[in-house]
C-alpha cells in the first residue's frame, strides 16, 4: 500500500504542470470551470503518446481518497515551493 501510494506521488508530481478534471471529454462548453477548460486545451492539443498518459494520471487521481489528494497537493505545493526556491522562478504551466 505504501508503495504504490508513493508510486501515485511521484507520478503526480512529475505531471503536477498538467491540470486534472474529473472527465476528459472532447467538448468544451461555457459552463466548464477554468480547471476543466484548461485541461481540455491541453489535451486536444496533445500527441497521442500525451493523451495516454494523461488519462492514466486521471484515472490514478480518481481512485485516490480525499485524505490522499489532499497530502498529494500539499506535496505538490511543497515540491514547486522548493523549484522556485532553486530556480528563483515559478515554472510556467
Amino acid at each position: 500500500m505504501k508503495k504504490n501510494f508513493l508510486l501515485i506521488l511521484f507520478i503526480a508530481i512529475f505531471f503536477q504542470n498538467q491540470a486534472i478534471a474529473q472527465q476528459p471529454t472532447l467538448e468544451t462548453t461555457s459552463e466548464s470551470n477554468p480547471k476543466k477548460e484548461k485541461w481540455q486545451d491541453r489535451y486536444n492539443k496533445a500527441s497521442p503518446e500525451q493523451k495516454a498518459k494523461m488519462k492514466n494520471k486521471l484515472e490514478i487521481m480518481k481512485k485516490l481518497t480525499p485524505e490522499q489528494r489532499s497530502l498529494l497537493k500539499k506535496e505538490q505545493q511543497r515540491h514547486r515551493e522548493e523549484v522556485i526556491k532553486i530556480t528563483g522562478s515559478e515554472i510556467a504551466d
